[in-house]
């Protein structure tokens, strides 16, 4: 698939900065990145999708896709280096994904990952971590993408982190009562085994 995009990408001349070729090279490289099994091999795919998502974002300043896929290769390249390392990193992240919020607000891709750079960014003066604007932004989430079980997970991931107990067990209880999406149940899957586990601690 990749070396199809790539072809294309390169055969038309004409118009350099395709950007719907752009954003599926982007998010052709997060997908390879995300099944690659050593780290250094995942960082080389999530720079390569970067540096097509950046391509993207120059082609077409209004386009959606352009920015989200830079801010979660962005993400994913800071959480393979650590956090720690990758300061410098968040503030371009959450950039791109509010800038998705910008062109579209109720389209729910960029609350996903925008709630959990909240949530899992140091807190200042180091960083922009804060847990009750990540708990806002995953209610956000899960109104818009209320069938979703890894949207649940997290939301409920993020209530658990601001103590919320009874909500984040009904997020968990949600994310095992919808099924897995066809095209890539591989996130919804982890997400419920994780979503059960938290549910089992929760009980006892």
């Amino acid at each position: 698939m990749m070396e199809i995009i790539e072809e294309k990408l390169a055969a038309d001349e004409q118009n350099p900065g395709n950007y719907e070729l752009l954003w599926r090279a982007a998010r052709g490289y997060l997908f390879l990145g995300d099944y690659a099994g050593e780290s250094k091999e995942k960082l080389r795919l999530y720079e390569k999708g970067k540096e097509y998502a950046e391509l993207a974002v120059a082609a077409n300043s209004q386009g959606y896709e352009g920015f989200f896929y830079l801010g979660v290769l962005i993400g994913s390249i800071g959480e393979e280096r650590g956090v720690m390392n990758s300061l410098f990193m968040v503030k371009p992240m959450r950039n791109a994904l509010e800038r998705c919020l910008e062109i579209d607000p109720e389209r729910p891709l960029a609350y996903n990952p925008l709630a959990q750079l909240y949530w899992k960014a140091p807190g200042r003066p180091l960083s922009i971590g804060n847990i009750k604007t990540a708990l806002q932004l995953a209610e956000k989430l899960v109104t818009l993408s209320p069938d979703s079980p890894y949207d649940w997970y997290i939301y409920g991931c993020i209530a658990l982190a601001t103590k919320e107990r009874d909500l984040a067990m009904e997020a968990f209880t949600k994310c095992l009562s919808f099924p897995e999406d066809p095209e890539d149940p591989r996130l919804d899957r982890e997400a419920k085994e994780s979503a059960r586990a938290e549910l089992d601690k929760l009980k006892k």
